[in-house]
């Protein structure tokens, strides 16, 4: 049994000229405790959007949301508002958002916060949940103190670690990390990876890691999952999809990546993501593909098997 599957999950918002698709039926599953599936993209793509769909976070404009999250055997979407934010939220699946500061009210000390969802059952003393929190802080790199300090007087990187912390307070088996280091500097990123990946070893903790930052996502990420106009383009281990890339926009984004090693200047892609108000027919891609044939510009390719494990949406390896 899967600990998370979704099974063509769709989110749209109603907006003045139409219904925006920015989760288009996408479907996908971590098979087992500790794995992770990075999904990359362009901002745009509906990365965040997804982030929101799984943990039932809707905005007021939501128009359309379907589809199945299974998670642990369980189907999520059969559960009502309250039984969700009860049973799920932050107790099995919690979530890290870009922007951590955002993440804080800044009249409370930090402590406070991370404690207040370990509080809102009332099984645990408070002595006892601030302990906890304590603890917790160390685990993910901040000194005890911190639990009295106020939003405004950590770092960009010690907010991050503490909106970690807020996220693990619950033990979830799952973790989603939308952006975490985007507006970080690299050293701080290369802390807060580190931290993550020292996480998931050491707790088996399973998480959905979101970036637009490629490097990034092959650092943490088991599994690669490509998302393009609300939907995933490509789908596969790591080393598959970075290593023999099949899609073209996944060839594109793997060519503007600086190297170590060689004479090739970083590519770039031309072009911007489609309006996902009114894609354009066909390949969402097509208009941006310098690979582009008859087909693409019509007919809508699926996501199929091109070799074991490794699926692609493209028309180059789909029998016409």
């Amino acid at each position: 049994m899967a600990l998370l599957e979704i099974v063509r999950l769709e989110l749209s918002y109603g907006i003045e000229r139409g219904l925006l698709r920015a989760v288009d039926s996408v479907s996908f599953a971590l098979r087992e405790a500790g794995e992770t599936l990075g999904i990359i993209g362009e901002s745009g793509s509906g990365k965040t959007s997804l982030v929101l769909a799984l943990m039932r976070i809707l905005h007021p404009a939501v128009a359309f949301y379907q589809g199945e999250i299974w998670f642990e055997g369980i189907n999520l979407m059969r559960l009502s508002r309250e039984q969700f934010r009860r049973e799920v939220r932050w107790k099995k699946i919690a979530a890290v958002f870009q922007g951590a500061m955002n993440s804080f009210n800044p009249v409370i000390r930090v402590g406070h916060q991370v404690a207040e969802r370990l509080l809102l059952d009332g099984n645990i003393s408070r002595k006892e949940a601030y302990r906890k929190v304590e603890s917790l802080l160390e685990r993910v790199g901040l000194s005890r103190e911190v639990f009295y300090r106020y939003p405004h007087e950590l770092s960009g990187g010690m907010k991050q670690r503490a909106a970690i912390a807020m996220a693990l307070i619950l033990n979830p088996p799952l973790i989603l990390l939308d952006e975490p280091t985007s507006a970080l500097d690299v050293s701080v990123q290369a802390q807060i990876m580190n931290l993550l990946k020292r996480l998931k070893w050491d707790l088996s903790l399973s998480m959905l890691f979101i970036s637009h930052d490629i490097a990034l996502a092959s650092d943490l990420s088991d599994r690669i999952a490509v998302l393009y106009g609300g939907e995933f383009v490509e789908y596969g281990v790591a080393e598959d999809v970075f290593g023999e890339p099949l899609n073209p926009y996944t060839q594109k984004l793997l060519a503007s990546v600086p190297r170590l090693h060689g004479v090739a200047r970083p590519g770039f892609l031309s072009g911007a993501p489609p309006d996902l108000v009114m894609p354009p027919p066909g390949c969402r891609f097509h208009p941006r593909c310098p690979r582009a044939f008859a087909p693409c510009f019509t007919r809508h390719p699926s996501l199929v098997e091109v070799r074991p494990g490794h699926l692609a949406r493209c028309w180059l390896h789909t029998n016409l």
